[in-house]
C-alpha cells in the first residue's frame, strides 16, 4: 500500500472510533443495530482480514457499553420492508433494512459513505468522514 494510503487509513479509523463512540456516547443521535455488529465482524474479518480474535474483542468493548443506542430489535415486517425496498430502488438488502429502521422511528438520515443510498428519494445521506478522505 502507498504510504499515503496508511495515513489516510489511520485518519479513518480515529474518524469512524469517535463517531461510534460519540452515537454510543449519546453525543450524535443515531442507532447502531445488532445485526451491524454481526456484519461488521464478516466484513473485517473476511474481506479485510483482520484478526478474528482483535475484531471480537473490539466489537465486545462496544457491545459491553450496553448503550441505548445498540437497536436490538429485528421484527418480520422490517425484513419484508428491507426486502421490497431493495428490489424498488436497485439497493441492497442490507441497504434496504437500514433504510427501513430509520424510516420506522422516524428519521429519514443515515450516516454512510455508502453513495447507493442516494437512490432511495426522500432520505438524507451524510458522511461522516471528511471527503478527502474517501
Amino acid at each position: 500500500m502507498h504510504p499515503r494510503g496508511f495515513a489516510v487509513q489511520e485518519l479513518l479509523h480515529r474518524y469512524a472510533t469517535e463517531f461510534v463512540s460519540e452515537v454510543l456516547e449519546q453525543r450524535r443521535r443515531a442507532l447502531i443495530p445488532l445485526t451491524a455488529v454481526v456484519g461488521a465482524f464478516h466484513v473485517a474479518t473476511r474481506y479485510l482480514r483482520l484478526p478474528a480474535d482483535d475484531v471480537k474483542e473490539a466489537l465486545r468493548g462496544m457491545l459491553e457499553t450496553r448503550s441505548p443506542a445498540l437497536y436490538p430489535y429485528v421484527l418480520v415486517d422490517d425484513v419484508l420492508d428491507a426486502l421490497e425496498l431493495a428490489v424498488r430502488h436497485r439497493i441492497k438488502s442490507w441497504d434496504g433494512y437500514i433504510v427501513r429502521l430509520a424510516k420506522s422511528i422516524g428519521n429519514n438520515t443515515v450516516f454512510t459513505f455508502d453513495r447507493e443510498f442516494e437512490k432511495v428519494e426522500g432520505l438524507r445521506v451524510v458522511n461522516p468522514f471528511p471527503q478527502d478522505l474517501n
